[in-house]
């Protein structure tokens, strides 16, 4: 889950748990300072709990009654369409907006109900909220739409649903880059769902490679999040390897760390340097060595990778590749990856900037012994 979604659901969450409310009879006059719940009364907690129930007669009552439409939960700022917009098929969502209450006010946190929506994939009160004309725009946290909302919750309904009422993925999420950004990737769920969603309502023509606030690409932070089905989604629809710069590593790291054959492939046929170095001096090469990837490690290498380039301390691919020390289950991927290395050519004797060669710094018995001999144990 990315810092952007934990930062939503935190916010969002805290004020859903406060929306809900506890208690009986009708609240005391308003004391928050905050702008929502200054600029309107409160809601009395029996309308409160009537509108979680969907009782759509006490909230008719309330409101014939001279009862503000838009008014709210004190100590979030929740208005009576905030917690409408969480309850499945709520008819006094309706209700409320017929009679006079903003679709787009927001919470004490910033959140219009749209999110609210979003959080419990309530893709009919959605649809509820659009047609009475609730703005897609700048819906919550640093003016994030509704769509890249949709996309960093992970909610494809809900993103069909704005997507059929006009939104677009490469419109600005703000200091996220565009929705199109947020489908890219998420560490927790696989985003290709979503990235094959939105590259439907994609124009031919569409600019594919858009940057965010860190200079990242759709394509660079569909990679950085470990998302090669997403990634290899965008390189179908046209986007460039060629622009997912990083001034700490090359587009060849980035593919190689997905562990995915066909896409780190993909990315040195596109003209990816095999031995591009990050800002330590380690090239692809070695960062699969350091994961015991054999697999990777043999696609680089049968790509003209030099299995004997040294980093900034001096190591070696072997090196990396010696001193794995994961469990009893990983050692047979270090073994493999050694066996390979060795295969290839590399050169047991190099010593790093402390004077160790890859034997020195062997945690493995069964990798010493492969160092010791010809490397065919």
């Amino acid at each position: 889950m990315t810092l952007a979604i934990l930062m939503l659901w935190t916010a969002c969450s805290l004020s859903l748990i406060a929306a809900c409310g506890s208690g009986n009879g009708d609240s005391a006059p308003i004391q928050s300072s905050g702008d929502a719940a200054a600029d309107h009364s409160e809601l009395p907690k029996s309308v409160h709990r009537a509108i979680l129930k969907d009782d759509e007669d006490t909230v008719l009552e309330f409101i014939e009654d001279g009862g503000d439409p838009n008014s709210v939960f004190p100590e979030t700022g929740a208005s009576g369409v905030h917690i409408a917009a969480m309850v499945r098929d709520s008819r006094c969502l309706k209700l409320l907006l017929e009679h006079g209450a903003n679709p787009d006010q927001k919470d004490e946190g910033g959140s219009a109900p749209i999110v609210y929506a979003l959080l419990n994939n309530r893709t009919e009160n959605l649809v509820c909220l659009l047609e009475a004309g609730a703005s897609q725009a700048n819906v919550g946290l640093n003016g994030m739409s509704a769509l890249a909302a949709a996309a960093n919750l992970d909610r494809p309904e809900c993103a069909e649903v704005l997507l059929d009422h006009g939104a677009n993925p490469l419109e600005s999420a703000g200091p996220f880059g565009t929705p199109l950004h947020m489908a890219s990737g998420s560490m927790l769920e696989d985003s290709s769902e979503m990235m094959s969603l939105f590259l439907r309502y994609l124009p031919p023509d569409a600019r594919m490679d858009q940057t965010d606030s860190h200079g990242w690409t759709p394509l660079a932070r569909a990679m950085m999040f470990y998302s090669p089905k997403a990634a290899k989604l965008l390189l179908n629809a046209g986007a460039d390897p060629r622009n997912c710069v990083s001034k700490d590593e090359s587009v060849v790291h980035m593919a190689a760390r997905c562990d995915d054959v066909e896409l780190l492939q993909r990315i040195l046929e596109s003209g990816g340097v095999v031995d591009a170095p990050d800002r330590n001096g380690q090239t692809a090469l070695h960062e699969v060595a350091e994961n015991g990837n054999a697999e990777l490690a043999e696609l680089l290498l049968n790509n003209h990778a030099d299995v004997n380039t040294q980093d900034d301390w001096g190591d070696t691919p072997l090196h990396l590749a010696a001193e794995r020390s994961d469990d009893e289950e990983e050692k047979q991927r270090t073994i493999e990856c050694v066996k390979l290395l060795l295969k290839h050519g590399a050169d047991r004797t190099i010593k790093n900037n402390d004077g160790q060669t890859p034997l020195d710094v062997a945690y493995w018995l069964d990798v010493e012994m492969l160092l010791k001999d010809d490397g065919e144990g």
